[in-house]
């Protein structure tokens, strides 16, 4: 794992009163989150836009668990994943018909080369992003 800075401030999506300036990711997948990140920012152009399109709320990169109901371990478990606005993109939530994720979010993500949660057919993830197949 690697420590990178976001260019923003972020919430954790289950305590908004807490702050994250600082995230752990895998080493070859922290230019990608950077560069995800930077590219947020600019697509909105300043904090308050970030935040009035809830791409502040953090869900995790780094968790060490495997994936709900398998034995399988998830991509979070190898610090390769992000998830982004858990409350408005949950899991198995249909996108765009359900989840909020915006369009352009998606495809910031996928120019870098992670895979979109959104687009799953089966158990949709519309939170999370991910620099693995």
């Amino acid at each position: 794992l690697q420590r990178f800075r976001l260019p923003y401030l972020m919430r954790l999506a289950w305590d908004l009163s807490v702050t994250v300036h600082e995230m752990h990711g895998h080493a070859l997948c922290v230019p990608y989150f950077e560069a995800a990140f930077e590219r947020i920012l600019g697509l909105y152009g300043s904090l308050d836009e970030v935040r009035r399109h809830r791409m502040d709320l953090f869900g995790g990169i780094y968790n060490p668990r495997r994936i709900s109901g398998t034995r399988l371990w998830s991509t979070h478990a190898w610090g390769v994943a992000v998830d982004l606005d858990p409350e408005g993109n949950a899991w198995g939530w249909r996108w765009p018909q359900e989840a909020s994720m915006p369009l352009a979010i998606v495809e910031i993500f996928e120019g870098l080369g992670a895979v979109a949660g959104a687009r799953w057919e089966r158990k949709p993830d519309a939170m999370h992003f991910q620099f693995a197949r």
